[in-house]
């Protein structure tokens, strides 16, 4: 007699991540409350010029540099919103590689375009966290993403759902949505990628164990968890830790 197969676990707890991204943010809203305006006000001054749109990357890294501060017990601020731009090169090329690939994909019947965009959701953080370059985040996040794709889109689905009930407050999405979005996505990569200094989930249990999905011809041992990564890397692509 044939066994039954398991159910799959879902590779992310996506109820979970907000909860615990509900929590952090209460427990520094007033910090976040002024990296969110800090931020709208940035984002009105780059619209507004010929080049803003070009910094806009730099600018969202900012962005996770402060929530992966809060996620290794550190109070996120305002200047760590500047800090995005020593990744300017890399997040830059991402916006343009990604965003282009991503019109043309809408343009194929949508779908494609969103497929896309679904796979690539963790590539700007992982420039941040790994400090990996544009391609490199992009093949990681989609290897990573195609082991649960429909669990990051249940996770892209409650993120658009709170940015549309913040939405409902003048100033809300900002204020309140993006900080919380950014926690969320941030946390959701904790648990993919791992972080290098994270503290333990709040509210949750441990953080799923990571493996390394991006091997390479002549790769370099993680001394932490032996995973290969690409020679020059300075963080390890499977745990976050720091490569020798």
């Amino acid at each position: 007699m044939a066994v039954p197969a398991q159910p799959r676990a879902p590779m992310l707890d996506a109820v979970g991540i907000l909860k615990e991204a509900w929590e952090l943010f209460t427990r520094q809203w007033q910090a976040w409350l002024l990296i969110g305006l800090c931020f709208m006000l940035m984002a009105l001054c780059l619209a507004v010029t010929c080049i803003g749109i070009i910094l806009m990357g730099a600018l969202h890294a900012g962005l996770y540099v402060a929530a992966f501060k809060q996620l290794r017990g550190q109070t996120p601020e305002v200047r760590d919103l500047f800090e995005g731009f020593q990744w300017f090169g890399p997040t830059t090329l991402l916006m343009i590689i990604s965003g282009f690939c991503v019109f043309l994909g809408m343009l194929c019947c949508i779908i494609p375009g969103l497929v896309l965009a679904v796979w690539w959701y963790f590539a700007l953080p992982l420039c941040v966290s790994h400090g990996l370059g544009a391609t490199d985040a992009m093949a990681m996040s989609k290897a990573k993403v195609k082991e649960g794709f429909w669990d990051v889109v249940v996770l892209i689905l409650i993120i658009i759902a709170v940015n549309f009930v913040a939405g409902m407050v003048p100033f809300g999405q900002i204020l309140v949505g993006l900080p919380i979005q950014t926690l969320m996505i941030a946390i959701a990569h904790r648990d993919l990628f791992g972080l290098e200094g994270a503290l333990p989930p709040v509210g949750r249990g441990p953080a799923p164990s990571v493996q390394g999905v991006m091997p390479a011809q002549g790769a370099v041992a993680c001394p932490k968890c032996n995973a290969p990564n690409v020679p020059g890397h300075k963080f390890c692509t499977a745990c976050g830790g720091l490569i020798a």
